[in-house]
């Protein structure tokens, strides 16, 4: 059962009484051997938006399978050639009426946090027995000054960028009429249905040898972790900053070329400032809480299924 939506903020600001509802429902779920994924959120650390760091719900309980994101290096022929933590920032270069920036070397903005995925540590729940070993006690402590160990998220990671997310087509109203067109579609909220494809076809191995499905993820999902590390591909930082920078040139009026074009570079696996500004005008920056990092790290969790994954986990 795969979800894309949440609460932000939710882990801090969820009631009481949704949090008993939810939780009701997760925990017939894995009675009945459903697997239950919630996308992690589309916002990072959330600071950037709203100036708290805290993670979504129900993305935090540790009931559920929290997906969080990735940006997919894909190849000319639609091979994958890399995969790097979603934290995006965007610099305009220009906004022009030509079809470049022509000989313009200032750009027209300063590099700032776009989107990534979302995760963090519960200031709601404690550490769950499942992520004992597996999370650093860096992650899990972080929020110390307030309780002990805690839960953190996500719990692993699919694609979410939308830079390199899925290809939609719709047939959509345009200025000149109704037709056919394609663009691509992001955030966690594909990620989450993503790992859904993957657990249905584990699944389906599973059955083929006649085990029980996976049912509620997170306990197998982290003890092949430390059994059978590699079922998952760990996401880390790239060997420079520099070689995940990509130029992207987009229509002025999203439509057509009729308005020019609008060109940005968007840094990948983005590890510096972000800044939230008040409706006052007062602003504060700090550096992003959302890194990946070799092991489990709070922007990609565990990593994102490996070429073993299915195999290893339809034994269990």
């Amino acid at each position: 059962m795969s979800n894309s939506y949440g609460d932000t903020l939710g882990d801090l600001f969820e009631g009481i009484p949704g949090i008993e509802a939810w939780e009701t429902v997760f925990t017939e779920a894995a009675g009945l051997g459903v697997s239950v994924l919630y996308s992690a959120g589309d916002d990072g650390d959330n600071f950037a938006d709203f100036g708290l760091t805290a993670p979504d719900y129900p993305a935090s309980d540790p009931g559920i399978t929290a997906v969080g994101g990735t940006t997919l290096e894909v190849g000319r022929h639609g091979n994958a050639l890399g995969q790097y933590g979603w934290s995006t920032a965007k610099q305009l270069l220009c906004s022009s009426t030509t079809t470049n920036c022509g000989s313009a070397t200032t750009p027209a903005g300063a590099l700032a946090w776009q989107a990534g995925g979302g995760g963090g540590t519960s200031f709601s729940y404690a550490e769950p027995s499942y992520q004992v070993g597996v999370v650093p006690d860096a992650l899990a402590n972080r929020n110390d000054a307030i309780e002990g160990a805690a839960r953190v998220e996500p719990d692993i990671s699919m694609d979410a960028d939308a830079q390199s997310g899925l290809l939609i087509g719709l047939t959509q109203v345009y200025p000149n009429g109704t037709h056919y067109g394609q663009f691509k579609e992001g955030g966690t909220s594909l990620a989450s249905p993503l790992l859904a494809g993957v657990v249905a076809d584990t699944d389906q191995a599973a059955k083929s040898r006649h085990h029980a499905v996976l049912g509620f993820l997170n306990p197998v999902l982290y003890g092949n972790y430390l059994s059978h590390p590699t079922a998952f591909s760990d996401i880390v930082p790239p060997f420079s900053p520099n070689a995940t920078s990509v130029i992207r040139v987009d229509f002025a009026n999203t439509v057509d070329n009729s308005d020019g074009y609008i060109v940005s570079l968007r840094a990948i696996d983005y590890t510096g400032p972000e800044t939230y500004c008040d409706g006052t005008g007062n602003c504060a920056t700090r550096p992003v809480t959302l890194t990946a990092g070799t092991g489990f790290d709070s922007l990609t969790g565990m990593g994102t299924p490996g070429p073993n994954f299915v195999s290893e986990f339809s034994q269990f």
